[in-house]
């Protein structure tokens, strides 16, 4: 039964009828790679998704796949590259998940995950993607994040979670992007990250976008963002800020858009700065500047 030594299958972007998964694909134990992006998938992921224990790739995005995921799913220990955004996906994201160490690319963006992230999420020491952005997480972002030294791009945007940020963020010297914008929200009662930001993230001498607007973050800019020589977009707006822009940002000098509006900052933002070229957006009510784009202060609320 050749069938039965298949390893890749790639069925995605066809229009078919809305179904599950197919039952026989749980049988070809051969499977490396399974594509179904994009193929009118619905219902629950079925606990026989564990028996696929070749897998290499699986590929699940733009679905309407709703339920829990099963945590049979940690079986699933070959796994290197999992794509499952934009689905319906609730419930919470299994402890299991801290045994697919092999996993490089984890993306679930846009489905309706909650609860917290587990701390096993720390194990996953191969990880370069992490793509958590618009779900419901909420809770503090573990410390164990930290651990994902390979880790390039985290996307947190547009979740519930609070708390502050890892002290020892800096760890994650891979970092190229790090997106954590938490639309605080009244109604829902989530203030996003609060607390200062923590010094360790001059550390982060690789990163090219740094994302925290629409959070409660407080105290001094830290001086030590003029070590993040890489920076492109660093995106503080929308949190409480407080005292003078640093002048240490003056040696950010690949920085293309530095946005600072609607804190509570005081003083004027050094000409040095200025000088680089980046378009600055800030509030000029509060901060006297030179080369900036003024933003009305319309509050954090």
């Amino acid at each position: 039964s050749g069938m039965y030594q298949l390893e890749s299958l790639r069925l995605g972007r066809n229009a078919y009828e809305k179904q599950t998964i197919p039952d026989f694909i749980y049988n070809v134990q051969s499977l490396v790679d399974l594509n179904m992006e994009d193929s009118s998938l619905e219902g629950e992921l079925s606990t026989n998704l564990g028996q696929l224990v070749s897998l290499k790739t699986l590929e699940l995005d733009d679905n309407e796949i709703s339920g829990l995921l099963p945590s049979e799913i940690g079986s699933l220990t070959s796994l290197e590259h999992l794509e499952i955004d934009g689905n319906s996906l609730s419930g919470w994201l299994p402890t299991e998940f801290g045994l697919l160490v092999d996993l490089t690319s984890l993306s679930m963006a846009g489905n309706f995950l909650g609860w917290e992230i587990p701390s096993e999420i720390g194990n996953l020491i191969n990880l370069n993607v992490l793509s958590l952005n618009y779900n419901w997480l909420s809770g503090t972002l573990p410390d164990e994040i930290t651990k994902l030294e390979e880790l390039e791009y985290l996307d947190l945007t547009y979740n519930y979670l609070n708390g502050t940020l890892p002290q020892n963020i800096g760890k994650m010297t891979s970092l190229l992007e790090f997106r954590a914008a938490i639309q605080s929200d009244v109604e829902a009662e989530t203030e996003g990250f609060h607390g200062k930001l923590p010094v360790s993230i001059g550390h982060l001498e690789n990163i090219e976008v740094f994302e925290v607007f629409y959070n409660s973050l407080s105290g001094e800019i830290p001086s030590e963002i003029g070590l993040m020589g890489n920076l492109l977009e660093l995106n503080l707006e929308y949190n409480f800020f407080s005292g003078t822009v640093p002048s240490e940002l003056q040696q950010l000098e690949s920085l293309i858009d530095l946005y600072l509006a609607d804190n509570d900052l005081t003083g004027s933002v050094p000409q040095p700065i200025c000088d680089i070229g980046a378009s600055i957006s800030i509030d000029c009510t509060s901060v006297d500047c030179d080369c900036c784009t003024c933003e009305a202060l319309t509050g954090n609320s």
